[in-house]
Formats: C-alpha cells, sequence, structure tokens
C-alpha cells in the first residue's frame, strides 16, 4: 500500500485534525513516516544509559519515558484493531480509551527496556504488515469512533500522527534534561 492521500474533514474527529495536519503540511507519507519515526523512537530509548532515565518524567503528573513508550503501544493497538474492523466493513461504533488509566492500571515494573522495545516493534511489524496488505478500495471505510464518522486512511494517518506527535515531546520536553 502506498500514495496514501491525506483525509478530508469529516473522515476524522476534529480532536484527530493535530495528528493528521502535520503530516499533511510536511507531505509524508504515514507509512514512510511509522518506519523511519519508529526507528528514530527505537534509537532513542536505546541510548538511555540507566533505568534512572527511563523513569525521567519531565513535570509532576507526566508520564515517565517509561510510561510514554508503553502508552504507544497501547494506542497503536488499539489503532490497528480500529483499522482492522474498518477493513473488514465492521460498522459497530467504537468506544474511546482512556490512556492516563490504560498506564495506571498496567503493572510494568517488572518489564525491562528491551522487553518494551521488542513488543514495540513487534507491534509496529505488524501494524505495517496489517497496512501492506489493505487495497485502495477499502480506505474509504469508515466506522464510528467515540462518536465520530472515521475513515481508515484517516485511522493510518491518526496512527503516524500520534507517534508523531509523542516523538516531538520526547525530544522537546524529555531528552533536554537528560
Amino acid at each position: 500500500m502506498t500514495n496514501i492521500s491525506q483525509p478530508q474533514i469529516g473522515e476524522y474527529a476534529p480532536t484527530h485534525a493535530a495528528y493528521i495536519n502535520p503530516l499533511a503540511e510536511q507531505n509524508l507519507d504515514p507509512i514512510q513516516t511509522l518506519k523511519t519515526d519508529g526507528n528514530e523512537l527505537i534509537q532513542i530509548y536505546q541510548a538511555l544509559k540507566n533505568d534512572q532515565q527511563l523513569q525521567f518524567a519531565y513535570a509532576q503528573n507526566k508520564w515517565t519515558l517509561k510510561q510514554l513508550l508503553i502508552h504507544l503501544i497501547d494506542a497503536e493497538r488499539i489503532f490497528n484493531y480500529r483499522m482492522l474492523r474498518m477493513a473488514r466493513k465492521d460498522t459497530t461504533p467504537l468506544s474511546g480509551f482512556d490512556e492516563n488509566q490504560y498506564i495506571n492500571q498496567n503493572n510494568f515494573d517488572h518489564l525491562t527496556l528491551q522487553n518494551i522495545l521488542d513488543e514495540f516493534v513487534a507491534v509496529r511489524q505488524s501494524t505495517l504488515a496489517m497496512i501492506a496488505n489493505l487495497t485502495p478500495d477499502c480506505l474509504q471505510n469508515t466506522t464510528n469512533v467515540n462518536q465520530n464518522r472515521v475513515s481508515l486512511r484517516a485511522m493510518i494517518f491518526i496512527a503516524s500522527g500520534h507517534q508523531r506527535h509523542h516523538l516531538q515531546i520526547i525530544k522537546q520536553r524529555y531528552l533536554i534534561h537528560l
């Protein structure tokens, strides 16, 4: 699957514009961005020198770098489930999710950075494989997500833009302190 055109207003919730617009404004391919930004995330995390850095949060009540990486995995799994449902023309409405509850309910203290990175890579490979096997005609398939109509092509942009959003936060708010 290549050359996924930018989704139009009405194919996604207004809140998703924060993920879609930066890719569209820079004319970025969401699939290539998933690959390159994913590789950059892995390199950033592999460069962390100790667990203290992984436990760093740039402000009170903000996630640690470890929590942020787990959030990216959780969100991508949810995005993948939504994409699968859309690809199969399942129009059953889907609910949103509370990312803070997911982090608060996750017992990941026992996980090493390598465990988490391995999981990130596996989820990313699954994402890319699913997208590669989509047919162009299914990109327009839609369903309601959190009471908003969303297309499959918009969901691909959302997944890519979500990752890019958090990569920028890591660079701007975390790495400057480490």
